[in-house]
């Protein structure tokens, strides 16, 4: 039996090396557990400047060259080559995100939705700025629907990281209900060492620094709280285009906010340095790892109310859940750090709720489940 799992990017362009994101961890965990259940090497093939081969010990990875092609182009390349090289009576394709998917046209296949991200429009620049410009937001929205209802049909299974698309897409598909799955997104639970104890408060925001991860809205509740308070801490674990806000933070209170980076596979013992996270998204979350690897460290966690986080936090029992809106998260970071003691079991509850029902341990028996099933 062959595994295939197609997307977009896996390794840069060139494959010199592997990229850092969400999707790309899931699919390398993904990959491990396929070859330890199976005992076969999963083949990601994605696209590449040119073609190229590295050979991991758990996966392969596969580029085919697409240089200048758009995304979909991109796909039916990649798809036409696995038409090719692979029967489709034992050969399984996995879509690695549904926005990469085809109809497989007879392969058995599986196809990962990893969570709505048309909740929100990144509309400043370019095409999509004339677009608010002559009110056809909503056309454009509408598209975006039409486009994951269209995906949607692809793949004997669904595999979906929260319930929240699972039940929008319930209220067009009147048959075949049961080709979508849940399996919510997992953390890591490692024994956790002794917790620092500090003078200060410390709060960490690990996202990548973009419009949709609600970076702004981040700097401007530190501002807010730093002006008001004394003996708290943020830092800021990521990169990206929104950089400069966080420049401009630094140097406003250069002794009391920080920028630094981690390993993925450092994660909860780096978030164990903190005590308090945020999780500012506007939009675009399934069931969050930013999220879920602060709850597995005990971090007391404060997350929007977007997408599959809201199958994670119940508000006040293991963290707190606030819509995105400035002047809420003010207030409620602001009483975060007033009764932090009195919420340690907030911290406590956080940290059993990934071990009951987000633990890899879990992830990897349903993903087990599915891929039986399609195998039959």
């Amino acid at each position: 039996m062959n595994f295939v799992i197609v997307i977009d990017r896996l390794y840069e362009l060139d494959g010199s090396n592997i990229t850092i994101g969400g999707i790309q961890t899931y699919l390398v965990n993904l990959s491990e557990i396929i070859y330890e259940k199976y005992k076969v090497k999963p083949l990601i093939y994605q696209s590449g400047d040119n073609d190229f081969h590295i050979i991991c010990d758990k996966y392969e990875v596969f580029g085919i060259a697409c240089k200048s092609m758009n995304i979909r182009k991109k796909i039916k390349k990649i798809y036409s080559h696995i038409k090719d090289k692979f029967s489709k009576h034992n050969t399984v394709v996995i879509w690695g995100s549904d926005q990469y998917s085809l109809n497989a046209q007879g392969f058995k296949s599986i196809n990962i939705q990893h969570g709505i991200g048309f909740d929100t429009e990144a509309l400043d620049s370019g095409f999509k700025s004339k677009l608010k410009k002559y009110n056809l937001v909503p056309i454009y929205k509408l598209m975006q629907r039409i486009n994951a209802l269209n995906y949607a049909r692809n793949g004997n299974k669904v595999v979906c990281v929260d319930y929240n698309f699972k039940n929008w897409i319930k209220t067009f598909v009147y048959k075949n209900k049961e080709r979508f799955v849940v399996i919510p997104n997992f953390a890591d639970t490692p024994c956790l060492s002794e917790h620092y104890d500090s003078e200060s408060i410390n709060i960490l925001i690990a996202r990548r620094f973009v419009k949709r991860r609600g970076i702004d809205l981040a700097v401007k509740v530190a501002r807010q709280i730093l002006n008001n308070k004394s003996n708290i801490n943020f830092t800021f674990a990521g990169s990206g285009p929104e950089q400069y806000l966080v420049d401009e933070l630094k140097k406003e209170y250069p002794n009391s906010v920080y920028q630094t980076s981690y390993k993925s596979e450092d994660s909860i013992h780096f978030h164990q340095q903190y005590d308090i996270a945020i999780v500012p998204s506007i939009g675009s979350e399934g069931t969050s790892l930013s999220l879920l690897e602060a709850m597995s460290a005990k971090c007391l966690v404060i997350a929007t109310d977007i997408g599959g986080m809201t199958n994670i936090i119940l508000d006040g029992f293991n963290g707190r859940m606030i819509p995105p809106i400035e002047e809420e998260m003010i207030a409620c970071l602001n009483d975060v750090i007033d009764n932090f003691d009195e919420y340690q079991y907030m911290r406590d509850n956080g940290r059993n709720t990934v071990e009951k029902a987000f633990s890899k341990d879990i992830w990897k028996h349903k993903w087990i489940q599915v891929i039986d099933q399609v195998l039959r």
